[in-house]
């Protein structure tokens, strides 16, 4: 019943519930979520390489935010992401696969052969 009181209020923060307490969201990190997201809500895995030290992502969501990962975790398959949530910088995980780890002459190799 909360919920709906505070969306009839102009300009109120969408609340999320976390551990029995409520938590505004704020627009931009919303707009960052839902980038992160499909059309069912679920953050998608992403694949990519490590060209020279660098990541590329060939796809999935982290190809919008290649510059906010933080930690590559190769062996478990996840990244750590910073990103703001509730008005503060968060870490979040997210599933990321590295296929190789080239050069950027290899890469180009690959690249043309594909």
């Amino acid at each position: 019943m909360l919920e709906k009181l505070l969306m009839q209020i102009p300009g109120v923060v969408t609340p999320v519930r976390i551990g029995g307490g409520f938590h505004p969201i704020r627009q931009e990190e919303e707009t960052m979520l839902k980038q992160m997201m499909d059309e069912n809500d679920c953050i998608l895995y992403s694949v990519g390489k490590i060209v020279d030290g660098k990541l590329i992502v060939e796809e999935g969501m982290l190809k919008r935010f290649t510059g906010k990962v933080i930690k590559i975790e190769r062996h478990d398959r996840w990244a750590d992401i910073e990103m703001p949530l509730f008005e503060k910088c968060k870490t979040v995980k997210v599933g990321l696969e590295i296929k190789a780890k080239v050069t950027t002459e290899e890469y180009r190799v690959i690249k043309k052969a594909v």
